[in-house]
C-alpha cells in the first residue's frame, strides 16, 4: 500500500526506550571514552559541543530534547563512555547522544496516530521485530530545535560554570577563546564571556539601512559586523550559507552579531599578546598558536562602533 514504506534506519535507546533514526541524515557514530570526555567536550555559553577531526559540533541531549521522565545524564561519570550519533540535515551537523546504539534495522513505517499529529519531533512509527512499538524521529525537526534544546540538565550546567569559575579565579590571564577565520587566511579570537549565543547565519534575517546591516534575534534588529568592514583585512573569499554562523554577542547589556565563516577551536589560553605590531586599534594583540597567528579582536571597542560610537 502507498500508506505503508521501508526504510533503513539505526535503532537506539534512550532510557530503555527505543527510538528510530532515518539513515540517510545519519553521516557517523562516534564513541567517546570516558578518559577523553573533557578534552573532547567543551562548553560555549551553554551549548556543549564535540571536538571531531578539527571541527566543533554542537551536542543534543537527545533523553532531555525528549523529555523522558526522570532522564539523567552524567556527562562526565568516569564508569561509561559516550555515544553519539552525528546527523546532518541542509547542511547543520550536529550530535545527538543515545544511551546505546543498537543496530541497523529495515523498518516498516506506519503513519503517526491522529492525537499525536501536534509533536512534530516525531514522524511516524513502526513495530520491531520483538513487538515492541518505537517512534521514529524527524531529524530535520531536531536539527531546527538545536538551539533551544542543545544543553544538559541545569545542575550540569551550573556545575560546569562554577568550576570555569574556579579555574578563572586561580589563573587571572588564563581565560576561555573561541578561534575562527573570516573566510580567508586570517584567524582570530575573542573571549567566549562575551559570547551569549552561536546562531547558524540566515540570509532573510538580515536588513540593510544606508551603510549598515541588521539581524533580526527575538524579535529585536541587532547590528550585524561584517570585520572587513572595520579593519583592513582580507575579504571573505565567498559566504558559504551553510558553514557560516552568527556570534551573538553582549557587552554591558548592549547586544551585536558578528559574522564569522569557521569556527576553528574553543581553547584555553595563557595570554602573552605581542603588541608590537597591531594591525587595527580593534585589535588587542596577536599569538602564534599552532603555528597560526591569531588576532585577539576588541569586543568593547568593536561594539562601540557598530552601536554608533566612536
Amino acid at each position: 500500500p502507498l500508506t505503508l514504506a521501508i526504510v533503513s534506519s539505526l535503532l537506539v535507546k534512550v532510557h530503555d526506550e527505543s527510538f528510530i533514526l532515518p539513515q540517510v541524515n545519519i553521516t557517523e557514530l562516534v564513541n567517546v571514552v570516558a578518559q577523553d570526555k573533557k578534552s573532547r567536550i567543551d562548553l560555549i555559553q551553554d551549548q556543549y559541543t564535540l571536538k571531531l577531526r578539527g571541527k566543533l559540533l554542537p551536542l543534543v541531549n537527545l533523553g532531555r530534547l525528549l523529555d523522558l521522565d526522570g532522564y539523567q545524564l552524567d556527562l562526565f561519570s568516569q564508569d561509561r563512555g559516550l555515544q553519539i550519533v552525528i546527523i546532518e540535515v541542509d547542511g547543520l551537523r550536529l550530535g545527538l547522544m543515545v544511551d546505546e546504539v543498537i543496530g541497523i534495522e529495515e523498518i516498516v513505517v506506519k503513519p503517526i496516530p491522529q492525537y499525536l499529529n501536534t509533536v512534530k519531533i516525531y514522524s511516524g512509527t513502526t513495530i520491531l521485530g520483538n513487538g515492541e512499538v518505537a517512534l521514529i524521529l524527524d531529524l530535520s525537526e531536531i536539527s531546527k530545535s538545536e538551539s533551544k534544546y542543545g544543553q544538559f540538565d541545569d545542575d550540569l550546567l551550573e556545575q560546569e560554570r562554577l568550576q570555569k569559575e574556579e579555574e578563572i579565579h586561580k589563573n587571572s590571564i588564563s581565560n576561555s577563546y573561541l578561534i575562527f577565520d573570516n573566510g580567508s587566511e586570517e584567524n582570530f579570537s575573542i573571549p567566549v564571556s562575551y559570547i551569549k549565543r552561536i546562531d547558524q547565519f540566515e540570509a532573510h534575517k538580515i536588513q540593510r539601512v544606508g551603510s549598515k546591516s541588521y539581524m533580526e534575534v527575538q524579535g529585536k534588529a541587532l547590528p550585524l559586523l561584517n570585520l572587513e568592514n572595520y579593519m583592513e583585512i582580507q575579504a571573505p573569499n565567498q559566504l558559504d550559507p551553510q558553514k557560516a554562523k552568527v556570534l551573538i554577542l553582549d557587552h554591558e547589556e548592549r547586544f551585536s552579531c558578528l559574522l564569522i565563516h569557521n569556527i576553528i577551536d574553543s581553547k584555553s589560553i595563557n595570554l602573552d599578546l605581542d603588541t608590537s605590531n597591531l594591525h587595527s586599534d580593534l585589535v588587542e594583540g596577536s599569538m602564534l598558536i599552532n603555528q597560526k597567528l591569531i588576532l585577539f579582536l576588541d569586543i568593547p571597542h568593536l561594539m562601540n562602533l557598530s552601536n554608533g560610537g566612536q
